[in-house]
């Protein structure tokens, strides 16, 4: 799947690309992500991280979202961890520091609204 801005509408299978992506993957890397299409303003990808993977402290400028497509993480922030099952959902003001661990293979979907 290629990056792609569109104006009007975006169409595609999360759970199936979320599945691919795991597969190509298959744990010959810690992490890796894929960006996905995604209106103007906003950065969408697919986040894979391999069990027991871990993304050091990191800020992002906007405000984000990271939605548990499969697998199990934990999201630890200054002020608090946070263990995100399959399907759940966290959102963080941008600014804010936070890493992620992997407990099992896990894809997450992450949308971004950067600012300048």
């Amino acid at each position: 799947m290629q990056t792609e801005i569109y104006e009007s509408a975006q169409r595609f299978d999360l759970g199936q690309a979320a599945l691919n992506f795991a597969a190509e993957v298959a744990g010959s890397s810690e992490r890796k992500k894929k960006s996905l299409p995604a209106p103007a303003g906003l950065q969408s990808f697919l986040l894979y991280v391999r069990k027991h993977g871990y993304v050091p402290v990191h800020t992002v400028s906007g405000p984000i979202t990271i939605q548990n497509i499969f697998g199990r993480v934990s999201i630890a922030t200054d002020e608090q961890n946070y263990e995100l099952e399959e399907g759940e959902v966290l959102g963080l003001a941008g600014g804010v520091p936070h890493d992620v661990s992997a407990a099992r293979e896990t894809v997450l979907l992450v949308t971004h609204a950067p600012r300048d």
